[in-house]
């Protein structure tokens, strides 16, 4: 098994070493990049957590689809981060669709699509699902309300506009949603006031107004609301005197 050693106070004051297994949560993911030699089976056997990255190189290397196939059908795989490369497409997803006890997947500036986010949406045990920087749609992001176990989508720095919320609507598990540094703006007012099953919700660094915070009112579970670069103050203010247990950042 690999292992991270992490600096901790001692006996005495001098420091000490404990040992965390890599790969075996998302903060410390076994991290891959193009060109690594082949880890051993017995290593894989102890993996949980992957993240895909291109070099910096010099010379700089892409990861491509063909460098995932090395989790074709590792039933011990609970989350895959891939990120920063024109070299993974839609067709990753065929790999990740093998994966039984897949929990969360983040796509980070890789060529993800709206076809790419439909078949990930037959993947049932996903609970978690990050996209940023990626060229999808409300379309695609809209396919994801099939997924029976969804519980967080987090899609920032993409172009949509928030007209999927009448397909997540139907997510009846979501309870933390965020569509930071988007086009979201006013038009999402009279949907995301039907998307009661919420806790948490991030609209920060979008074209949100007064208008939206008074649909957010009927949001009752809502516990965590970003606003960011949002809503002027004084609209956050107004809204906050009707809320006031809500915790709100950005205000």
């Amino acid at each position: 098994m690999l292992f991270l050693a992490v600096l901790v106070s001692g006996t005495a004051g001098q420091p000490g070493q404990i040992p965390i297994p890599i790969g075996t949560d998302e903060i410390h993911p076994l991290v891959i990049e193009p060109g690594q030699a082949k880890r051993p089976e017995k290593v894989w056997r102890h993996i949980q957590c992957v993240a895909f990255v291109s070099s910096l190189g010099p010379p700089v290397t892409l990861i491509k689809d063909a460098d995932v196939d090395i989790l074709k059908g590792r039933a011990n795989i609970t989350s895959v981060r891939l990120a920063d490369s024109s070299g993974v497409t839609d067709k990753v997803v065929n790999i990740l669709r093998t994966l039984p006890k897949l929990k969360h997947v983040e796509f980070q500036e890789v060529n993800i699509t709206d076809e790419g986010l439909r078949k990930l949406a037959t993947i049932d045990s996903l609970e978690r699902v990050t996209i940023r920087y990626c060229p999808i749609s409300d379309a695609g992001v809209g396919y994801l309300a099939k997924l029976p176990r969804l519980k967080s989508l987090a899609v920032e720095q993409c172009p949509i506009f928030g007209t999927c919320l009448r397909q997540l609507e139907q997510a009846k598990s979501l309870r933390k949603l965020s569509f930071s540094e988007t086009n979201v703006d006013d038009g999402i007012a009279g949907d995301i006031a039907k998307m009661k099953q919420l806790t948490d919700l991030d609209l920060s660094y979008t074209d949100i107004t007064g208008r939206t915070l008074t649909a957010l009112i009927k949001l009752k579970r809502l516990e965590r609301l970003n606003l960011r670069a949002s809503a002027s103050l004084e609209e956050i203010d107004a809204f906050h005197r009707q809320r006031p247990q809500l915790y709100i950042k950005g205000w």
